[in-house]
């Protein structure tokens, strides 16, 4: 059946389009800060990324951020975050697919945003915080040695996963610079990602479930 994602994460502009309208330079890394789109997630995972840009900064000239609001209820509260912080950080609601299709490099939650990363060929690292004692249960529940889809779906980490205490900004930072600065490992890591795409089907997801159930449907009234 294949899933609806590949048809779901296309960015609605090309890349040119998308950086003029964020106002980018598309010659300079452009970083995307996904934190989430939870409250929690956004409170313990927005501050940890702020001072993560703030590292980066100091050594990549000329490096952009760019965040994607999920939901709206919530941007006030994360403008108020990014301006007390001091780090030069855009916004912009309804836009996630261009964000995540202009980046050079995610730091981004775990969850589906990964996987929609991942149908778009971007590179990732993904960070997490949780209650200790809601990570250590899922720890024992899931028996999983990853938490990213993409890893968990490759069976291997293709993605660098930096989790509860060792999602500093410090260690953030380090990755994304190691990563930033050589092409063949975000180009390994590319490859990777495009293997994940193809386990999750071909296009037209959506379109094969919806004559699924307009064929069950139909077969069922033509029942006596």
């Amino acid at each position: 059946m294949g899933h609806p994602l590949v048809d779901l994460a296309k960015p609605r502009m090309s890349k040119k389009e998308s950086c003029r309208r964020f106002d980018l330079d598309p010659y300079k890394p452009i970083i995307g800060l996904l934190p989430g789109s939870r409250e929690h997630e956004i409170n313990k995972l927005l501050p940890i990324m702020l001072r993560t840009a703030r590292l980066l900064r100091e050594k990549l000239d000329g490096i952009q951020f760019l965040l994607p609001v999920a939901a709206s209820v919530f941007k006030n509260k994360i403008i108020r975050m990014i301006e007390e912080s001091e780090v030069p950080v855009k916004i912009t609601e309804d836009s996630v697919y261009e964000v995540m299709n202009i980046s050079r490099l995610l730091i981004t939650a775990s969850g589906t945003a990964t996987l929609e990363a991942a149908c778009l060929n971007t590179p990732m690292i993904i960070v997490y915080k949780a209650n200790f004692s809601t990570y250590l249960l899922g720890k024992i529940l899931l028996r999983l040695p990853y938490v990213g889809l993409p890893n968990i779906l490759a069976n291997k980490k293709i993605v660098p996963e930096l989790l509860q205490f060792k999602a500093t900004a410090n260690r953030i930072s380090d990755v994304a610079l190691k990563l930033l600065t050589d092409s063949r490992k975000l180009e390994k890591m590319k490859v990777d990602l495009r293997k994940v795409a193809q386990r999750l089907g071909k296009p037209g997801a959506i379109d094969r479930a919806a004559r699924v159930v307009v064929e069950a449907a139909t077969c069922k009234r033509g029942e006596p």
